[in-house]
């Protein structure tokens, strides 16, 4: 089974789509075969991949609603070589009312997923949205494993003492490493 890796964290800004595209893309640069699937409304992942979701003949919109599409019909290729995408677009917003009452609706992607396998990517990977809704227990139903990329502003007073123990104003045995 291919591993599904969401980057997931229902606050916006804490580098979701920045951290799903660079490890698509250095996963890639390696020989990998990545899928990503773009699961925000605000289609960044999409963008930041050069699709013009205005041009979009189907989007991850059309993998999750009644009749849904399968999932080969639904993928791009980006210019990154061996990197594919499942490009979202802003009608996924209207997801959530449209599941409301379908059956099985927190597993729709999983779903689809498995009806594609077996899957010719050595990795998927999802960006997620920043809410907690049914695009986020769809997510959490197919994903294998998450990475849950946080503010670093927590870490804001050890950065500090780490800053001062390299200026040399804490006497510290403790080596730091780079």
């Amino acid at each position: 089974m291919v591993p599904v890796i969401a980057f997931f964290n229902q606050k916006g800004g804490t580098a979701k789509t920045t951290s799903t595209l660079n490890v698509g893309a250095a996963l890639a640069e390696r020989g990998q075969r990545v899928l990503a699937l773009d699961l925000d409304p605000q289609a960044s992942l999409t963008m930041a991949l050069g699709i013009d979701i205005a041009r979009l003949e189907a989007s991850v919109y059309d993998l999750l609603v009644e009749d849904p599409l399968p999932l080969s019909e639904v993928i791009v290729a980006t210019r990154i070589e061996g990197f594919d995408l499942v490009p979202s677009h802003p009608d996924l917003a209207a997801a959530e009312l449209e599941l409301l009452n379908a059956l099985e609706r927190e597993r729709r992607l999983a779903h689809a997923l498995a009806a594609a396998d077996p899957l010719p990517y050595d990795y998927v990977l999802i960006d997620s949205p920043p809410a907690l809704n049914i695009l986020s227990v769809n997510i959490l139903v197919a994903a294998t494993a998450l990475v849950i990329p946080i503010e670093p502003h927590p870490f804001e007073e050890i950065l500090t003492w780490v800053e001062r123990l390299r200026a040399g104003e804490v006497e510290s045995r403790v080596a730091l490493v780079p």
